[in-house]
């Protein structure tokens, strides 16, 4: 039961982590902080459910266990009655088990059909400000091939640091190839800051072990670290590098991880 809890403190704490907003017009980003938020939601709805169904399993297993020790006894005993009555009642746990088994992923299924990941089709370039204004890149940022990247460590969850970026007219960076892979190391390597891991723009939240970018886009380039992507109790679904005990991706619980993160421009061209 703890776990369940955990869970659902978990869903409150990501809502509450929209509230932090950095200053950008609500409707230039709408799109792509929707799709993070759905996103997010039904990676938690989906983690809900597998625990539950762990969890019910495992009491199952235990009282059927429980009740064939007492059957074993009545049975020795002669007390008929009661021991049909512990097989009937084993008979319709194994039956309610199997009825759960047909419905899984019901509620994964009804929270898609709750959210949708397109929402309401809104014209950004009839607003004043939005789709106008050109990416904010930082003087420290490091060109490579006609982009631009920096290193933060600021310690945000996955949507905070895809926010972030989008913020100041970027993205999280898109590893599109070994080179660029190795760029990022080196640039994580010459950077002051210290953290262990750093988001890059990947999930797998819609489709469990299909890796896009947050627009969609099937991810150009993977590098996983032996072993990964684990997908830890079905809760690891966001893309991040990391550089302890040897450098690769890793798949990792964006709700509840907090981890450095780079950013990616790509300069718009003078008309």
């Amino acid at each position: 039961m703890n776990k369940i809890v955990f869970l659902f403190c978990g869903l409150s704490m990501f809502f509450l982590s929209r509230n932090t907003t950095f200053g950008q017009d609500p409707l230039a980003s709408y799109s792509s902080e929707r799709k993070v938020l759905v996103g997010q939601f039904l990676a938690a709805v989906r983690n809900l459910e597998n625990t539950f169904a762990r969890e019910i399993t495992k009491l199952d297993e235990r009282t059927k266990k429980e009740l064939r020790s007492n059957l074993g006894e009545l049975e020795q005993f002669g007390r008929h009655d009661e021991a049909q009555a512990i097989q009937t009642a084993m008979t319709k746990i194994d039956s309610s088990a199997s009825d759960r088994a047909k419905q899984k992923s019901k509620l994964t299924d009804f929270a898609k059909n709750f959210v949708s990941m397109e929402g309401p089709k809104i014209d950004v370039s009839l607003t004043t400000s939005a789709g106008s204004q050109a990416p904010r890149i930082p003087g420290q940022a490091v060109h490579y091939k006609g982009h631009y990247y920096m290193v933060y460590g600021k310690g945000l969850p996955f949507s905070g640091a895809a926010r972030y970026c989008h913020y100041l007219g970027g993205s999280l960076a898109t590893v599109d190839d070994q080179a660029e892979y190795e760029f990022l190391r080196q640039l994580i390597a010459r950077s002051v800051v210290d953290c262990e891991q750093f988001w890059l723009n990947g999930t797998d939240d819609m489709e469990e072990g299909v890796w896009r970018t947050i627009d969609g886009r099937k991810l150009p380039f993977e590098k996983w670290r032996p072993g990964e992507p684990s997908s830890t109790k079905n809760q690891e679904h966001y893309l991040s590098l990391n550089r302890t005990k040897g450098w690769g991706f890793n798949d990792s619980q964006g709700v509840y991880r907090s981890y450095g993160f780079i950013c990616e421009w790509v300069p718009k061209k003078k008309e």
